[in-house]
């Protein structure tokens, strides 16, 4: 049905840069998908700290944290340390406040740092957990962020990715497609004033992006073991795991 259903302009927004986009981590501030990507993390992530399998004494890096909701879950969870890195400042900075005001967020095991996820400024066997939510869609080359995320790890730690897929089930992936490209791109930039084509950059990200078994086959490339992927919310995202081997 969404494949022949195209619903009328309400008007006419300029096409955006999808490339500047991407780099200035469209994911964050400039883009209009961070509120709603905050609200898929609160309901998620009980679940996706059950996956990472936390235990006291290991140590968790939150990749693209953004404000830092996933690391506070990871940090009440019981883990000895969480680090929250992103390439944003400004999500730092707001990371940083929410820590500061909320003296049940576990503050004295966290720590924020401004960072790449393609060069990881931690030594090798580092981790026990790296997690990145909503962030390797916009990685310039998640291969190499991949990697990254294997070299810090140690042996026998995991690595869970939580990110957008294509929607499988027609009905979903159609009301999906008629929100995400039609009413939020328009109503956002109404409240906004941002004409610029930002709010048009989730739903073309995510049709351009590894679905999921190309993302699992990059894990296995890169040496991953107990690969797997499970849809959540009617398969709008797709919770992938990973294992580095012991040897």
């Amino acid at each position: 049905m969404s494949a022949t259903f195209t619903p009328p302009a309400l008007f006419t927004l300029p096409t955006p840069d999808y490339a500047a986009i991407k780099a200035r981590q469209q994911s964050t501030w400039a883009s209009g998908d961070y509120a709603m990507i905050a609200t898929t993390i609160n309901l998620v992530s009980e679940l996706l700290c059950e996956t990472a399998n936390i235990s006291g004494g290991e140590r968790v890096l939150d990749v693209a944290c953004g404000t830092g909701d996933l690391t506070r879950a990871f940090a009440d969870a019981g883990p000895a340390r969480v680090v929250g890195l992103d390439f944003t400042r400004e999500m730092l900075d707001v990371a940083e406040m929410k820590q500061k005001r909320d003296p049940t967020s576990h503050g004295d095991r966290i720590t924020y740092i401004e960072g790449d996820a393609q060069q990881l400024p931690f030594a090798d066997a580092a981790f026990d957990i790296v997690s990145i939510a909503f962030g390797i869609r916009n990685v310039a080359d998640p291969a190499k962020a991949i990697a990254e995320f294997f070299r810090v790890l140690r042996p026998g730690g995991r690595l869970v990715i939580l990110e957008f897929d294509k929607i499988r089930i027609p009905v979903v992936g159609w009301v999906s497609d008629f929100y995400t490209r039609r009413i939020m791109p328009h109503t956002a930039t109404l409240i906004s004033g941002d004409r610029s084509g930002a709010y048009k950059y989730l739903p073309a990200s995510v049709e351009t992006f590894l679905d999921r078994e190309q993302l699992g086959g990059v894990l296995r490339q890169t040496g991953f073991s107990e690969v797997s992927a499970k849809p959540l919310t009617m398969g709008v995202c797709i919770c992938h795991r990973g294992v580095k081997p012991v040897v």
